[in-house]
């Protein structure tokens, strides 16, 4: 991960590298004017908030659009989080949208921080291409559909329509819920259309929902299917 935002656009201030990381020094080509600190194994032991470091550590410094009210338009497949908790799960969803080429995800202001550390590792270099804001969602979509009405907005939602019988040729703004409450009401009223993955189990003994990072997975593969027919 450390050689990868070495590679991008953030601005890092300092490297902290312990004797274990084998042959690291040789990636700080990539960028210039970096301080380059070397520590001892205990001393990055204690730094670290991994169990078992792997040595490298750096200090970057925050983009400015993290702070920025105003989101950039875009007229690609954007994702929507609404209040999401669990920082394995934004992790995993930025993982996923950097697979599928999506380059924005905007959030709730209460959706967990995604400088979170536990969001950073579960994104695995993920964070340093794909862009995540903050903001009030409504006053955004109600003003991105106002501007952009061909963009269709779909709320993933139990009982929706059933993703595999739709198609959409054009790219879509996907809004996924938080893990127990799922997606505002407000924000379903938004959407163009209610989706969801069916169900194929045993419906005696069906699980209750798809944990929401699986479902945003399963939901991208599927919308980016049908823009490549």
């Amino acid at each position: 991960m450390v050689k990868e935002l070495l590679l991008s656009g953030f601005q890092i201030q300092t490297l902290i590298i312990s004797k274990n990381a084998v042959d690291f020094p040789s990636s700080i080509s990539y960028q210039t004017n970096i301080e380059v600190l070397e520590v001892i194994d205990s001393d990055m032991e204690k730094i670290s908030s991994q169990k078992s470091p792997q040595g490298v550590l750096a200090i970057a410094t925050i983009p400015n659009y993290y702070f920025s009210d105003k989101i950039p338009q875009t007229q690609d497949t954007q994702i929507v989080l609404d209040d999401i908790q669990d920082p394995g799960n934004l992790g995993t969803i930025i993982r996923t949208a950097d697979w599928f080429g999506v380059k924005q995800i905007i959030c709730s202001k209460n959706t967990v921080d995604v400088f979170n550390p536990k969001v950073i590792q579960a994104t695995m270099g993920a964070i340093f291409r794909v862009q995540v804001v903050y903001a009030d969602l409504k006053p955004v979509l109600v003003d991105f559909r106002k501007e952009n009405p061909q963009t269709l907005i779909l709320a993933a939602v139990l009982g929706g329509e059933n993703i595999y019988k739709l198609s959409f040729q054009n790219p879509v703004i996907l809004m996924m819920g938080n893990e127990s409450k799922g997606l505002s009401q407000e924000l379903i009223d938004l959407a163009s259309h209610k989706i969801s993955i069916p169900n194929f189990g045993d419906s005696t003994q069906q699980s209750e929902s798809l944990n929401v990072s699986i479902a945003t997975s399963i939901l991208l593969s599927e919308l980016k299917r049908n823009l490549v027919k």
